[in-house]
């Protein structure tokens, strides 16, 4: 016997495409977005004028060039204010008034955001394909990724089209996790500028910190960032071990995947679990 919609699936769609609305009518996306486009764009193409090189070689360096830095800007913009918001505008208490309606409501902006990073993902890989691929071709798409100098230590047989979709997959789950810690704070935090703030610094320090395979504090906040992920390559070119004092112990690539997930669950768990304690007074 098919199951029959209630009324709160109905509640649940109408407040979905409500903060759909409001997460792509963000301002910050419609400045963003074409301008990070147009700069990557101009980038792609001043390279190739100067260098002779395939196109999949700049399509597998755009997570860890640049395209981890545009996709954390815009969910720092766009999703810092997602639970803040009710609180800048004095309707928190009429909205989450009931225990039913904040939980819908919820539940509906961290699907909304998740769906909105999600796009974002898919728009930027879309978009680093077809600009590549308009300059430079198809040529290189069965080779090796050893072939190029970031990956001749990589110990993974894929071919380069092969490594993109696996750049995708992980460039996701790690836009997925940064998002949910981004949701996180808005629903600890009630200042914009305090989430963009501390959002963002977590989202740079990775990038300010060398490799390294000595187990120590900097270490832990290269790796232990959700931002490697993002970026992928350093997850890819080279066997990852890490150094405890006289031992010297590898570090399979589930392990990587199962941390990642292991901090989705955790900041969807604390976002849900904080907005259900959270004054609303």
């Amino acid at each position: 016997m098919e199951r029959q919609p209630t009324a709160g699936d109905f509640r649940m769609s109408v407040l979905l495409r409500a903060e759909l609305a409001k997460l792509t009518y963000n301002k910050w996306l419609f400045v963003l977005i074409p301008a990070l486009s147009a700069v990557y764009v101009w980038m792609i193409a001043t390279h190739y004028r100067w260098n002779e090189s395939l196109a999949w070689e700049q399509i597998i360096r755009f997570p860890y060039s640049w395209g981890a830095v545009f996709q954390g800007l815009i969910v720092v913009f766009s999703l810092s204010p997602c639970f803040a918001q009710e609180h800048q505008a004095k309707t928190a208490s009429l909205i989450f008034s009931t225990r039913n309606g904040r939980s819908l409501l919820t539940w509906a902006k961290i699907a909304a955001s998740l769906l909105l990073i999600t796009a974002i993902v898919i728009g930027f890989w879309a978009f680093n394909l077809t600009v590549n691929l308009g300059f430079a071709g198809m040529e290189g798409w069965d080779r090796p990724v050893q072939m190029l100098e970031d990956y001749s230590k990589s110990p993974y047989s894929l071919f380069m089209w092969q490594y993109v979709l696996v750049q995708v997959a992980t460039n996701w789950i790690g836009c997925i996790a940064f998002a949910l810690l981004t949701l996180f704070l808005s629903a600890c935090i009630r200042s914009y500028l305090t989430i963009f703030f501390i959002s963002g610094l977590l989202f740079v320090m990775p990038f300010l910190i060398r490799n390294s395979s000595e187990l120590s504090w900097t270490w832990l906040m290269k790796n232990g960032s959700m931002i490697e992920p993002m970026r992928v390559t350093n997850l890819f070119n080279r066997s990852r071990y890490v150094e405890v004092g006289e031992w010297l112990l590898p570090l399979p690539l589930v392990a990587f995947y199962a941390y990642v997930v292991l901090l989705i669950c955790l900041f969807l768990c604390g976002t849900v679990g904080r907005i259900k304690k959270k004054d609303v007074g």
